[in-house]
């Protein structure tokens, strides 16, 4: 039974000896409080083994050290803990690109229509399908080169590998506007294989890219 050594008053909570699941130790029981309560010195659990004077309160809910509850913070914000490593900024690049019309790719990816999976918007996500970076790689590729982001269609690619690719992609040029047969097929509404079919037969680009059917050369509305 622990007494305070100056009132001689039995102390309301005795936590002598007494260790949190969360490591914390209490060392000794330090003095009362206004309200009848108790202070106590504790003992952090971290590797730092920080001293402590707090209520017994703060002891039961699991008090830990300023840095330790910092730590715990940063994790709360970011959970993955890998917000300053060369993944994540891969991974926050290509939400850029796909959503922040202020980035300088995005007329190239998200004004035509490219998205990342609605999966992939955690990158807890990504992380855990694409795996970390390997030494040496620095992009991620889609394949083919005109679908969206996601786990079916991306992949760790060297600048040598995206280039290869990007030059193979089949390209229409309308107007005064290059694009891939996807990109043509978002912005208007086309099946890629229906441009990549009309294409094979020879057609005008005009008629590669009307929305409608063709029926003895004549255009009847798809709708």
């Amino acid at each position: 039974m622990q007494k305070d050594s100056k009132t001689g008053r039995v102390v309301r909570d005795d936590l002598t000896g007494q260790v949190h699941a969360n490591g914390t130790t209490v060392v000794r029981y330090h003095s009362p409080t206004n309200n009848g309560g108790s202070k106590w010195v504790v003992i952090c659990g971290c590797p730092d083994k920080t001293e402590m004077v707090v209520w017994a309160e703060s002891f039961k809910r699991g008090v830990v050290c300023r840095k330790c509850r910092n730590e715990v913070l940063r994790k709360a914000r970011t959970t993955h803990g890998m917000k300053y490593t060369p993944e994540y900024r891969v991974w926050g690049n290509m939400m850029s690109r796909c959503y922040n019309k202020n980035h300088a790719d995005y007329p190239r990816y998200g004004s035509v229509g490219v998205i990342v999976e609605e999966r992939w918007h955690k990158f807890e996500n990504f992380i855990a399908d694409m795996g970390l970076r390997p030494e040496g790689v620095w992009f991620i590729h889609r394949y083919p080169p005109d679908a969206n982001y996601g786990p079916k269609t991306a992949r760790w690619a060297t600048r040598e590998e995206q280039d290869n690719e990007r030059r193979n992609s089949k390209y229409l040029t309308f107007q005064g506007k290059k694009q891939t047969y996807a990109q043509w097929g978002r912005e208007l509404g086309i099946d890629k294989t229906t441009i990549r079919g009309r294409v094979l037969k020879g057609w005008p680009v005009e008629m590669v890219l009307h929305k409608g059917k063709f029926h003895k050369s004549r255009l009847t509305s798809a709708e």
